[in-house]
């Protein structure tokens, strides 16, 4: 292949007047070439960055209007309740506020769940691997702080053990936006008195 292209140029070089790498135009060409190559090297290059910044751009814009559900422990008492009150908030919760099967009476801790997202949760829903969730507040969300309650008994239908059967507890939260993209939210809850919750990729 080289050999038959070094036999065209020199062809080419003996048909001319002069050998054709001593004329300027020659070289005004190869040069023109080079530039045109470089340019092109260049815009592929500056269109692949504006591809990538476009995806950036629309992903940052999605987590800012994506719903944002977090996973809480609570107690009714927070924040130094006044006794009377602490009484009309126990009538409140009461259908959330834990059970445990050793304890005569109901507990004051409950769950909650909160959208921190500035988009709206719908169809939210939860799953857990040792708890069945029986009642829901609301399935849906709006956004900047929305909180609402759920109601877990253990699976097999039955009052909770004690409190450490929450210790390394999975929840799965789940719910759609307002386009209907979907998305899951995964926590264990380390202590739960001491309300210790990890947020788990």
């Amino acid at each position: 292949m080289e050999i038959q292209l070094l036999y065209i140029l020199n062809s080419i070089s003996s048909s001319l007047d002069k050998p054709f790498w001593k004329d300027y135009s020659f070289w005004l060409g190869l040069l023109n070439l080079l530039i045109l190559f470089l340019t092109l090297l260049y815009l592929k290059k500056y269109t692949e960055e504006t591809a990538q910044t476009r995806k950036q751009i629309a992903r940052q814009t999605e987590l800012e209007q994506m719903p944002i559900m977090l996973i809480f422990i609570k107690n009714i008492a927070d924040g130094g309740v006044p006794y009377g009150e602490l009484q009309k908030l126990r009538d409140k919760f009461r259908n959330f506020l834990i059970r445990i099967r050793t304890e005569n009476d109901d507990s004051d801790f409950f769950i909650r769940l909160r959208n921190t997202g500035k988009g709206t949760a719908f169809n939210v829903s939860v799953e857990s691997d040792k708890f069945d969730v029986i009642d829901y507040e609301t399935h849906f969300f709006a956004p900047n702080k929305d909180e609402h309650s759920i109601k877990i008994i253990q699976k097999g239908d039955k009052k909770i053990e004690s409190w450490e059967t929450f210790n390394d507890s999975v929840f799965i939260i789940k719910c759609d936006d307002l386009a209907g993209n979907k998305y899951e939210f995964k926590y264990k809850i380390l202590d739960f008195k001491d309300r210790k919750i990890q947020y788990l990729k």
